[in-house]
């Protein structure tokens, strides 16, 4: 666990939204047992990601899915 203080990770909130992009799927997968690895997949293919830096063991035995390395 990290342990930070408030102001921190208000700092490090404010650094990742501002290079982040909010993306909302147009449509919905399932491909893997865990439902919140396929929202990612999602996400994913909905902003042309070509790759997705994970260390879910889950979604990397995909290896590929629809262009986007995992």
């Amino acid at each position: 666990m990290i342990n930070w203080d408030d102001e921190h990770i208000r700092n490090a909130c404010r650094h990742i939204s501002s290079a982040a992009e909010v993306v909302r799927p147009k449509r919905r997968i399932v491909v893997l047992t865990d439902d919140a690895d396929n929202r990612i997949l999602e996400c994913a293919i909905e902003s042309g990601s070509e790759l997705i830096v994970t260390g879910d063991r889950h979604p990397l035995k995909l290896k590929t899915y629809e262009g986007s390395l995992l």
